[in-house]
This record gives C-alpha cells, structure tokens and sequence, in this order.
C-alpha cells in the first residue's frame, strides 16, 4: 500500500509540474516573441526541453518502482542520459548564438517589461515550487527531487533576470547606457553557461551507471558457479 501511495502522490506531483511548466512556457514564449528577448528564450526553451521529458516519465514512473533485475538494471540512468543530452545540445547551441550576438554589439529590449515580467515569474515559481513541496514532504523520491530542483533554478534564475534588466533601465540614463544593448545576450550567455554544468554532471554519471548492465546469462553461471 505504502509502494501504491508513494507513485499516486509521485505521478500528481509530475502532472503538475507538467501543467505549472506548461503554462509558464506559453507565457514566456509570447513574451519572448513580444520583447525579442534572447534570455526569455533561452529560459523558455530550456523549461520546455525539460518538459517534453516530463510526459514520457509520467508513463515511466510505474516501471521505476519494478524491482532492478539483472535484465533491467539501469533504465532510469538512460532516461537521465537521453533528457540531459538534449538539455545540454540545447544550451550549447544558445551559448554560441547569444556570444555571436555580443559580438556584433547586442541588441536593445524593453527591459522594464521584461523586469515586471521576471519578477512575476518568479513569485509564480516560488508558489509552485511550494506547492510540490508540501506534497512530496511524506514521499520523497529522485524523481521528486529533480522537479523541485528545477522550480528552484526557475527561482533564482527569474529573480537573477529581473535584476539585470533591472539594472538596464537605470543604465539608461547614465552615461554607461552604451552597455544596454549588451544586457540582454550577455544575461542570456551566462544563464547558458550556468545551465550547463547539471547535464555534464548528470551525463556522466548516468555513463557510469549504464557501463554497469549485467554481464551476459553465460557469464553470470560461471560466476556463480565459482563463488
């Protein structure tokens, strides 16, 4: 019983952080198409690659709570291995396009809009990360670890954006206002370069785990036999 409940409350956590993460794409990706924001971008292409992964867990959870055989021993890890591959294809790609745009001196955004925005998100993000919270509080899995850490980097993430286009609004009546054109892909390159270090970690942990699939049936009797 205790096994049936434990995947209930997991399966009602990713469906919504499936919805939470669905509804804060569409915004960000309305407001990133009105602003022409390449941080709104990233941010919002990141949390959909994220949430394109969520859909097929959904189906996979029930088979993580399966006893690990010798068959079937790390199906998890290669779940991990494919969605932070494409998480880290994704932000390389973002990395090198926003460097290539601070090279040719950046763009300008409506910084005030997209700082309202952000800090909006953020609150938004901060009530659904406790919300998630609360229900994983008497079950507590990986699975559940890893959306409340990602609603946590949505936090901090949104809250870091706001400030620095924050601070754009009040460059530009300065005599430093020749920087706004930079905030923005400067803003988007870090956020990249940040995002990256969790799927390189990830990958190759998740390497580790699947170089250890049980050896063939043949193998496995001779060493039994032997011990």
């Amino acid at each position: 019983y205790m096994k049936k409940d434990k995947l209930k409350i997991e399966k009602k956590i990713l469906r919504l952080s499936f919805l939470g993460s669905l509804l804060f794409i569409i915004a960000e990706g309305v407001m990133a198409w009105i602003t022409h924001s390449h941080s709104l971008l990233t941010d919002c292409l990141f949390d959909a690659a994220d949430l394109v992964m969520i859909g097929p867990f959904l189906v996979l959870v029930p088979l993580l709570y399966k006893p690990v055989t010798e068959k079937h021993p790390y199906g998890y890890s290669l779940f991990l291995l494919v969605k932070y591959s494409v998480l880290l294809a994704l932000t390389c790609n973002l990395l090198v396009e926003n460097i290539k745009l601070l090279v040719h001196g950046g763009h300008e955004v409506n910084a005030g809009k997209i700082a309202v925005f952000e800090f909006l998100v953020c609150i938004g993000c901060a009530v659904m990360y406790l919300i998630l919270n609360h229900y994983s509080k008497k079950y507590e899995s990986e699975t559940i670890k890893a959306e409340l850490y990602m609603w946590k980097l949505d936090v901090v993430s949104s809250l870091g954006v706001a400030v620095a286009f924050v601070v754009q609004v009040l460059l530009l009546h300065t005599k430093l206002h020749f920087l706004t054109p930079y905030i923005d892909p400067a803003v988007a390159a870090v956020m990249a370069i940040l995002l990256i270090k969790e799927p390189v970690v990830v990958i190759f942990q998740s390497i580790k785990n699947l170089v250890l699939f049980a050896p063939e049936e043949e193998v496995l009797n001779q060493i039994r036999s032997i011990v």
